[in-house]
């Protein structure tokens, strides 16, 4: 009954309480449909804990040692259990996040009610701090189980806040197991991010403002001092601090950050957040400084619920200067503390003024009135702040582009070939971790990470299947035998897109599978349909090399498991073209190739990094639908065994800039200059050796572009390619 009145006593609470429901579920369903289990970035340790496990290696050295600046010994744990029984998905952890929101919702509810009359206005319903604590502003801990350490670390903060403000009114013995236990909770979240760190001078603050007796001072102090000790225990530091104390550019740029920092809550609306994070920050030392006037200043200790409130918004507005004085303020300035992670922290702080107000309008006897109506309206407003719709949009961009480069793994497209950004690191960095999960069937290379295996095994042949509808937007080479490609499969009726696709070689061979993820609003308007479409954007391996001018053909096939007809084809196989596309830092001995250069509507390029080979380049003029065109006259070819090459530029837009290469014999080869992975880094369209002294010259290259899309296109050079060099395992 107690908690059945706690969320229903009035109009306004069982309002309150529905949205709070609202938004869990809300969390919990954007969880779901956005997790990502694949390895990215720097999170490739997992892979090398659970190899030092299997091979039996695995030591308290390993489960203490730092990653970055971090010690994580509590996440480690969770991971390698996820590693042991769920082939590495990820599963387990993200739920076992989402109970660590939930129970730290609960604990911050136990903040802001201590003490609290049952039946005021002003005592909120339990669940809506829950859901405040769990929105969706902080997707990136909610989606990514290796960040389920920002949770561990709140929530052992929460705790050990909350059990440090009851010890110095509790009986010896048990003041003494509940300082003990917020000990042990403090340590918890230093080994779980080195953020912990800050939540010890918070609990030392509680201590005196809760004037606790020696007692719970000493069981409380020693057991944390030996935590941090251990912790910096041969702890190489990762940061070279510089204050630039004297530097006011420096000092405006650090204090901006703090602001941001504080109000990270509201990464998708970002001129906003530094202002919100400031007010909030002034909201919360009004409020701490008028608890110090009624009873610091006169001698009385802190209400339980205030000095915890108040030392969780300490913990949480230290982490403005600190990280500020990280690296990540001079790699990517004040806007650097704009990332989701932070989110769960401000939030907390989001809770504590909150909870802190909440319980001075009742200890002042506020209008009911404004606690039945105003309050509850405010805290729906930050509910619907917190979990607006533009973090859906930012949480599905994150999940495709992981999603899509870890499918190139899948397809055995190593990181050398299209460089793929959320890997976040090159591929001879990761060929031994990712071979490990090929081995293994772990992770991306999970069966359930893939298609169905039933589906997959009654593909059948080619020629008797259904036609599909769909269109194969882009493909091209990007070396002797890696292919990329994106378009959108459909079934024959078009009532939907394809969850997957399948790409067989002539002989019926399976060469890849990839996830339509990629949102199409376009392909959704052009078959009408109600819901969402979705393509795909991927990349396999051809069997063997392409011989040139007998370039081989793909069947594309969409999978729908589950469906009266799961499979279907497209109407004609896919050509590979054989124009290869790669990053220029993979062609070797870069030289210019003697030409005359036409530029109808691009400009010579002023600024930027120079095209390899340190050739001339031009921009096209952004927003011009056609006839912008640049043309190169090849006064010579380049010489026997050495390739033709146009270094490149592009963002945005699919499918509108167009390349033709014009050879002696009449022959044309034509390529689109495709944007998707290349990541604002020069690309180059390369004419193997083979097909130059086939053709040869002279040879006319035309370029033309159309869109919003940025182009930077420079001279041709010639090159050195390699045969085979995106091949993983």
């Amino acid at each position: 009954m107690g908690i059945w009145r706690d969320h229903t006593g009035t109009a306004a609470r069982l309002i309150l309480t529905l949205a709070s429901v609202l938004v869990l579920a809300r969390t919990y369903l954007f969880t779901y449909r956005n997790f990502i289990g694949t390895i990215w970035l720097d999170f490739w340790f997992w892979v090398d804990d659970f190899r030092r496990w299997v091979e039996h290696r695995f030591t308290f050295h390993d489960l203490i040692k730092p990653v970055g600046e971090h010690r994580i010994a509590t996440t480690r744990p969770l991971l390698l259990l996820d590693s042991v029984f769920f082939d590495m998905n990820g599963r387990s952890v993200a739920v076992a996040n989402l109970i660590l929101l939930f129970a730290m919702g609960l604990i911050v509810a136990r903040m802001a009610r201590q003490g609290q009359p049952d039946g005021r206005g002003w005592n909120w319903p339990p669940l809506f701090w829950v859901a405040l604590v769990s929105s969706v502003c902080q997707y990136e801990n909610l989606l990514l189980p290796m960040d389920v350490g920002v949770a561990l670390t709140c929530g052992a903060s929460c705790a050990a806040i909350l059990l440090l403000a009851w010890a110095p009114e509790a009986r010896p013995g048990r003041a003494r197991l509940l300082a003990l236990g917020a000990a042990f909770m403090a340590v918890m979240a230093v080994f779980s991010m080195a953020s912990g760190l800050l939540a010890i001078p918070a609990l030392v603050l509680l201590l005196p403002l809760r004037r606790a007796r020696p007692a719970v001072w000493a069981m409380f102090l020693a057991p944390v001092l030996l935590g941090v000790a251990l912790f910096f225990h041969r702890y190489a530091g990762v940061h070279d601090l510089n204050l630039h104390l004297l530097d006011p550019q420096a000092m405006a740029k650090r204090l901006l950050y703090v602001g941001n920092f504080l109000g990270s809550e509201l990464y998708a609306f970002p001129v906003f957040a530094a202002p919100v994070g400031f007010a909030t920050l002034a909201l919360f030392l009004f409020a701490a400084l008028g608890l110090a006037r009624r009873y610091t200043l006169k001698g009385v200790p802190l209400p339980a619920g205030d000095a915890a409130l108040v030392a969780l918004g300490v913990f949480v507005i230290m982490g403005g200067p600190a990280g500020s004085l990280s690296p990540r303020l001079a790699l990517g300035g004040a806007e650097a503390a704009l990332v989701p992670r932070y989110a769960t922290y401000t939030l907390l702080l989001v809770a504590g003024v909150l909870g802190l107000y909440a319980r001075w309008a009742a200890r002042e006897g506020w209008s009911e009135r404004l606690g039945r109506i105003g309050f509850p309206a405010l805290a729906l407003a930050v509910l619907a702040v917190a979990n607006a719709p533009q973090y859906d949009r930012l949480g599905r961009i994150m999940r495709t582009g992981v999603m899509i480069d870890g499918q190139l793994l899948r397809n055995n497209m190593a990181v050398e070939g299209p460089a793929p950004w959320y890997l976040g690191a090159t591929i001879d960095d990761i060929r031994d971790a990712a071979l490990f999960l090929h081995a293994r069937g772990l992770n991306m290379f999970s069966p359930s990470a893939g298609p169905p295996a039933r589906t997959l095994a009654s593909l059948g042949d080619f020629s008797g299947l259904p036609l599909c509808q769909g269109h194969i937007d882009q493909v091209y080479a990007v070396d002797g035998t890696g292919v990329l490609l994106n378009g959108w499969v459909a079934d024959p009726e078009g009532r939907g897109t394809a969850p997957w696709v399948v790409f067989r070689d002539g002989n019926g061979a399976v060469l890849g599978t990839a996830g339509a993820v990629v949102t199409r609003s376009d392909v959704a308007s052009a078959l009408k349909t109600t819901g969402s479409a979705y393509g795909f954007q991927t990349g396999f391996q051809l069997a063997a090399p392409a011989v040139p001018g007998a370039e081989p053909v793909v069947q594309v096939l969409g999978l729908f498991p589950g469906a009266r007809q799961p499979i279907c084809r497209l109407p004609d196989p896919l050509a590979v073209g054989p124009v290869l596309i790669a990053p220029a830092t993979q062609l070797a001995d870069p030289a210019p190739v003697s030409q005359v250069a036409e530029a109808d509507g691009p400009t010579p390029r002023q600024a930027g990094d120079a095209p390899p080979g340190g050739v001339a380049a031009w921009e096209f003029p952004l927003g011009v639908r056609s006839g912008a065109v640049l043309r190169f006259r090849l006064q010579a070819v380049p010489e026997a065994g050495r390739a033709l090459a146009v270094p490149f530029i592009a963002d945005g837009d699919v499918g509108n800039r167009h390349l033709l290469f014009t050879f002696g014999d009449g022959a044309r080869l034509e390529s689109d200059l495709a944007s998707f992975w290349s990541h604002g880094g020069w690309r180059a369209a390369v004419v193997p050796a083979a097909l130059l002294e086939r053709h040869g010259g002279p040879v006319t290259i035309e370029v033309r572009s159309g869109g919003d899309g940025r182009l930077a296109v420079g001279a041709p050079i010639a090159v050195t390619t390699r045969a085979d060099w995106s091949r993983l395992f």
